[in-house]
Parts: structure tokens; sequence; C-alpha cells
């Protein structure tokens, strides 16, 4: 990736420059992409000409649109469909939890006024994401909420500039989703191999049982409810609706039998029984994408990089 994206900021970790263009090379793709004077994905019609109602898009790398070119967004495809008339506006930012997100709604978002607010969740990682002062996949640090009794409690703020010390993803999720003690001698030769990571993700004979991951995941799910209920909360008071969008990773959609899907299955449940019980709008496209692969066959998934690809874009809108 192109240098400066992204920049520091105090409050929320980082987040976009402004006016930036810049390629993205990777085995999957070739991509360009360029920011607004805003400072967010330009594949969106400016605040001053919406076509109203207009919705806020908050979400992470996959929001944003990592590996496609901005005229191929889901963002741009769904400000391009004639029917009915609309706008969405892509406040995606690379790298961003749940947390970040509530922050830029209150922050900037909700002073723009939009119609409504809608608000991704990526069940791979912003759950565990949220309970950390570094995500998993980056160095750069971020703010976190605690819950103190039934209120958020904002910590590691202003954030601090320091980079995390020695980063490694996918030792930090395994650890997140089997406990601290969980890596044997495959764990770890799997970590070091593409091939043996699928092998040891099928066929290790894990038992991640549904008590298991109960009693591990439910700190991070009850941290997000709070999140998510603030988020709405905010947004309502506004004078926005608010949805909820559940997206989940490759592997829950292509391989369901994996250990990945596992937990990803897991925690989508959990967000939809809380999104019925809290009559808060939700739209499970994660399932949906399973669905649609169970009938078709067809992959919206980069093969490596794991973000939607073009296709992938072309069916989320």
């Amino acid at each position: 990736l192109d240098p400066g994206l992204t920049i520091y900021d105090s409050t929320l970790g980082w987040k976009l420059a402004p006016l930036w263009s810049g390629r993205h090379r990777h085995y999957d793709y070739d991509a360009t992409y360029h920011t607004s004077r805003l400072g967010f994905r330009n594949d969106s019609p400016d605040l001053t000409v919406l076509r109203h109602p207009w919705y806020a898009v908050l979400g992470d790398s996959f929001v944003f649109g990592f590996g496609v070119n901005d005229d191929q967004t889901f963002v741009r495809l769904l400000n391009e469909s004639e029917t009915p008339a609309r706008s969405f506006v892509n406040f995606g930012v690379p790298g961003y939890s749940t947390d970040q997100q509530l922050l830029l709604l209150e922050r900037q978002v909700l002073d723009f006024k939009p119609d409504g607010v809608v608000f991704f969740v990526y069940l791979g990682n912003d759950l565990f994401d949220n309970m950390r002062p570094y995500p998993m996949q980056a160095r750069r640090a971020k703010p976190f909420f605690a819950l103190s009794g039934s209120e958020l409690d904002l910590r590691n703020t202003p954030v601090p500039q320091a980079p995390s010390p020695n980063p490694d993803a996918r030792s930090e999720l395994r650890n997140a989703v089997l406990g601290e003690n969980s890596p044997s001698a495959l764990d770890r030769m799997a970590a070091r191999s593409v091939l043996l990571a699928g092998l040891w993700e099928r066929y290790s004979g894990i038992d991640l049982s549904t008590s298991d991951m109960r009693s591990r995941f439910t700190p991070a799910i009850d941290l997000f409810k709070r999140i998510a209920g603030r988020a709405r909360q905010a947004s309502v008071q506004r004078g926005a609706s608010f949805t909820v969008v559940v997206l989940a990773g490759r592997s829950f959609v292509e391989t369901p039998q994996s250990m990945s899907a596992a937990y990803q299955q897991y925690l989508r449940e959990e967000i939809l029984a809380w999104a019925g019980e809290s009559h808060v709008a939700v739209v499970d496209l994660a399932g949906d994408l399973r669905q649609a692969y169970a009938d078709r066959g067809e992959s919206w998934y980069f093969k490596n990089d794991g973000h939607l690809n073009p296709e992938g874009h072309a069916k989320v809108a």
C-alpha cells in the first residue's frame, strides 16, 4: 500500500488522510484508492448534493473496500442504483473495530445529520479487538472501552503513538478463540504455513464447544452489545434510524465445517439474538452470503487477502 493513507488521531488512533490517492498492490489485486476532502473513501456523493434519505455506512476495511477501485465498492454501487432514490456515504476506515466506529459516529458523522446509520460488525475480529489497546492486525494503538457496571469507560486516550511490540495476529486470534494455553506442536507449525493452517483448522480435532465459547466470549459479546446500544441511542436521539449489518470472513461462508466458521457462527447467533431482543434492525449478510455460496458456489472473497472482491461488493450491494 502506498504510504500516507492513514494518519494519527489522538481520539480514534488513526483516520484517513484527506485528499489522498494511491495504489494498493497485492497477490490478488492492484487497486487505486482516493479519499475526499473530509478524509473518507471518495466513492460517495458530496454531502452537499445528497439524495434524501441518506445513510452513513460505518465499518472497517470491508466497508472501505480494500482491494477494489473507487467505482467498485458496494457503497458506490448502491449510489448508482436508481431505485429507490437515496444516498449512501462511506465512512469505513481500515482497521477500525466497533468501538472506534462509535467514537467516529459521535464525534463527526452524526453532525452531518444522516437519515440513517448502517453499522457494520465483522465477526472475524471486531469483538475481540474492542477489548484491546492494539488491534490484532496492526501495530497502531487504539482507544477501547471497558465495562464499569452498566457504563462504558473509555481508556487508552489520548491514544499513545508507540507501536505494539511484536504483533502476531494469527497467534493472538488463536488465543482469543481457544484460550491462552492453546498452542501445540501442530499449532506452532500451522503458524508458519498457510497449508498447515488450513489442515489444523479443519482436522486437528480440537473441540470448540458451545460451553467453551460461552465462557470465553461472553465479555467480548457483552461489551459489543453496550457499544452498539450506545451507537443506536446516539443515532435515534439525532433523528437517524440505526441498522446493524453482520459480516463474516471467507471461511464462514465457504468452509462452514472449519473452526473459524464455528466461532463466527457463535458470535453471529449471539448478535442476532441481541438484535431481536432489543428490537434493533439487523441485516444478516453473513448468513445470506453463506446460503448463496452453498446454492451457487461463487466466491465473493479474494483468495489470499480475504476481503470482498469486485463480485463480492456487487453481491453485498
